[in-house]
């Protein structure tokens, strides 16, 4: 389980599982005979740190479940896929959707970072069974993060040419980041080089790396360089340029932000559902120090 922690960790440092989620068996999967995770987590020899980090993923990840029969998993339901026999429906959609599986490495066969696994679907032509072997791309330590990573990166740097392709890439990349509608014409403008693109791409990854590994308490804003809270004689002043409309359709005060050259991205978390709210993305507001 530590190796567990450790690699999930890892792959949020590299930007693996912006979205994550469990087989609804998740607490019964065994870690040895008769010592199933279930019982891990009432185990008194366990560190409450690591029963709270195991705990906090299996009741707020969505399940596999909810997946299948989407639009997002389309091509699953017209196929079976099986590994050494049995069923591998975590596989199968980490196939389809181009993704990482990830796996307790408790056995040979879950210690590389490449899976074969069987998909079996209805050739429609000779109305036979085609069997196809298939790679997937496979964690289950955390020194098989760093290639992984790199790769979906570079597949993600190249989807993100724009800011229109970035603001259309925010939801399966940045799951726990929430955006005003103020916000699309701002990123939608963005450009390489100094038009910030990739200062602000940089940040949305940060700020959903750290809503990721927030467990519980108030907003840390340790793992995100120059980010702060205004200071009440700016507030007192210039509230009103920080004041956005959320989603629910509340002007709120965005006092919460990221200093990156002359970009600043204001944003509030949300203690309950470990999200960030962006409510802006361009040139710094003005303070009390700077009025211009």
């Amino acid at each position: 389980m530590d190796n567990f922690i450790a690699t999930i960790k890892a792959c949020r440092t590299v930007g693996i599982g912006g979205t994550f989620r469990i087989p609804e068996g998740f607490h019964a999967s065994a870690l040895a005979p008769d010592y199933p995770i279930a019982r891990w987590l009432n185990d008194q020899t366990v560190s409450k740190e690591k029963k709270l980090f195991i705990g906090a993923l299996a009741i707020k990840t969505p399940y596999l479940g909810g997946l299948l029969g989407t639009s997002d998993a389309n091509g699953f339901d017209e196929a079976e896929f099986q590994f050494d026999g049995s069923q591998a429906d975590g596989l199968g959609v980490a196939y389809i959707l181009d993704a990482v599986g990830i796996s307790l490495s408790v056995s040979p066969p879950w210690h590389e970072p490449l899976v074969t696994i069987t998909q079996l679907i209805l050739n429609e032509v000779t109305g036979q069974v085609d069997d196809n072997k298939v790679s997937v791309r496979h964690v289950s330590r955390p020194d098989h993060v760093g290639a992984q990573g790199r790769e979906l990166r570079q597949a993600e740097d190249a989807a993100v040419v724009s800011g229109t392709s970035l603001w259309n890439a925010c939801p399966q990349l940045f799951s726990k980041l929430r955006f005003c509608a103020s916000v699309e014409p701002q990123v939608r403008a963005l450009t390489w080089g100094v038009g910030g693109l990739a200062v602000v791409f940089r940040t949305f990854r940060e700020l959903h790396a750290v809503c990721e590994n927030w467990l519980e308490g108030t907003f840390d804003s340790t793992g995100i360089p120059n980010t702060t809270r205004e200071g009440p004689a700016t507030l007192q002043q210039f509230a009103e340029e920080r004041t956005f409309m959320t989603p629910d359709g509340i002007a709120e005060v965005f006092s919460w932000h990221v200093k990156r050259g002359s970009i600043r991205i204001h944003f509030v978390p949300d203690a309950e559902a470990k999200t960030c709210l962006v409510g802006y993305v361009g040139p710094h507001l003005r303070t009390v120090k700077n009025k211009n």
